[in-house]
């Protein structure tokens, strides 16, 4: 089972911008807390895409698409948290 193009590009800018910690220390650094915005927000538009075009539930692929969707959450939360954001479990 390979991954789809969806999925290499979602992995792919989760490692290249978030695996390595550059972005958050860059912004701390800088005192640009803009930069953690600016990459969740990109981060929430590409899953958006990702999302819209793989099902994720019920397909041979949904325990590698339920990681991705564990990963990115987690990555949202942890920038928020990071900018003194709070989040809720449930709407």
């Amino acid at each position: 089972m390979g991954l789809n193009q969806d999925e290499k590009m979602l992995a792919r800018w989760l490692v290249l911008r978030i695996g390595e910690g550059e972005m958050v220390e860059s912004a701390a650094k800088n005192f640009a807390p803009h930069l953690i915005c600016q990459t969740l927000f990109e981060l929430s538009q590409r899953f958006n895409g990702f999302y819209d075009r793989n099902r994720v539930i019920g397909v041979e692929e949904e325990k590698l698409r339920l990681l991705m969707v564990a990963v990115t959450g987690l990555v949202i939360k942890s920038g928020l948290k990071i900018l003194g954001i709070e989040t809720v479990e449930k709407m």
